[in-house]
């Protein structure tokens, strides 16, 4: 795993990667850039300086020396950044003596963890930065927002590089030194899906079927139809989603929606199919024709929990989720109605990686579905929005 590139000014290639699992090492061969093939069998440089899952290696070569970042401690609390060098690109490799270059191990109390994962980066002005990766938790050992990316600068003190002059990363850095900024366009809090497609800030789950998704079917409103895969099958649902960025969210959606027997629509928080949360309008109780009702349901571990369902008396509700560092709760709204509340659930476990083993965190969006033996919904929704507190 984590393959990486280094180009010789000669026309040379290193392929290097990680190799043995927890107690393995960084290994190297020569690529053959014209036909993508391997010169010879990966070879051992490097097994770091004694932490486990050595990893993420990047190669460089700064005059006549090769530097070789590595990450070691695996990639939760214990992570750091180690570096070694030497005057050939097989080694052997010397380990800086300041090693590990970065990690906030020895700070537990410190609102970044599990710093590793580097790559250096250097800017036209011939400044040093170093791209890195971590966590922000919301308990002491939990995180649930997923890996984050950070900067900080590098500088090359006695022949080594030096992350942040010793220092732990903070969240607000100084940006002295980058070149002036290019922002990719953020959207607004509010999607009322008026472009032709839907915009970069939603992602999928695995591979959709883009006939599920319309902004073109109903123009101002987004269209779902809904698939008989659920939030519990490793699949693509009908689900649309967003990273939950911050601790802090108040989440909101208008449906317009007349369900049938067996088609459910909403709002759902995603960790994966055995963690996940839904705030959804289906039809009321069997026998009674017409009937709207919506659900609170949460699924922690594989177990399913039915916290409290509510009728409606129209097709159009307002659906909204409102989470911080603990827990969300959950709310239905309709015309002429005060808003309800329908539960809290926690945080806690539910979506952290220490629980679920997924990287990325929770997701927050919206999902239809049907069961089999039901027909597909169609599901419009006339406005997302989706505010960082």
């Amino acid at each position: 795993m984590d393959p990486s590139l280094f180009f010789e000014a000669d026309g040379r290639a290193y392929y290097t990667r990680h190799d043995g699992g927890r107690r393995g090492a960084i290994v190297q061969a020569e690529l053959d850039v014209k036909t993508g093939r391997l010169l010879s069998d990966p070879q051992r440089i490097w097994a770091g300086t004694g932490g486990i899952w050595p990893e993420g290696p990047h190669l460089y070569k700064l005059d006549r020396t090769y530097y070789l970042l590595i990450s070691e401690g695996g990639t939760s609390f214990e992570h750091s950044v180690t570096v070694a060098r030497a005057d050939s690109p097989w080694g052997s490799f010397e380990p800086a003596p300041s090693n590990p270059l970065l990690s906030h191990r020895p700070l537990p109390e410190h609102p970044i963890q599990a710093t590793g994962h580097a790559d250096f980066v250097d800017t036209p002005d011939g400044k040093w930065w170093a791209v890195l990766l971590g966590v922000r938790p919301s308990r002491e050992r939990e995180h649930h927002l997923g890996r984050e990316t950070f900067l900080a600068p590098v500088t090359w003190e006695n022949g080594w590089p030096v992350i942040n002059h010793g220092q732990p990363i903070e969240l607000k850095m100084s940006r002295q030194g980058l070149p002036a900024p290019a922002p990719w366009p953020l959207p607004g809090a509010r999607d009322e899906f008026t472009g032709q497609k839907l915009g970069n800030s939603w992602i999928f789950v695995r591979n959709p079927l883009q006939s599920n998704y319309s902004t073109q079917a109903h123009p101002g409103h987004l269209r779902l139809r809904s698939s008989s895969v659920s939030m519990d099958e490793v699949g693509s649902p009908t689900a649309v989603l967003q990273p939950q960025s911050s601790f802090d969210i108040d989440m909101s959606a208008q449906l317009n929606f007349v369900p049938q027997p067996g088609q459910r629509a909403g709002l759902v928080i995603r960790g994966n199919e055995r963690n996940h949360y839904q705030l959804v309008v289906e039809a009321g109780r069997p026998g009674r024709a017409g009937e709207i009702s919506v659900l609170l349901e949460t699924t922690r571990f594989g177990v399913k929990k039915m916290v409290k369902r509510i009728r409606v008396k129209t097709s159009h509700v307002v659906l909204r989720i409102v989470g911080d560092r603990d827990k969300y709760q959950f709310y239905a709204e309709t015309p002429g109605r005060a808003r309800r509340l329908l539960g809290t659930a926690t945080t806690a476990g539910t979506f952290a990686y220490e629980q679920t083993q997924s990287f990325t965190g929770a997701y927050v969006g919206l999902y239809a579905h049907h069961q089999e033996a039901s027909q597909p919904a169609v599901v419009d929704i006339s406005w997302f929005e989706l505010r960082n507190l």
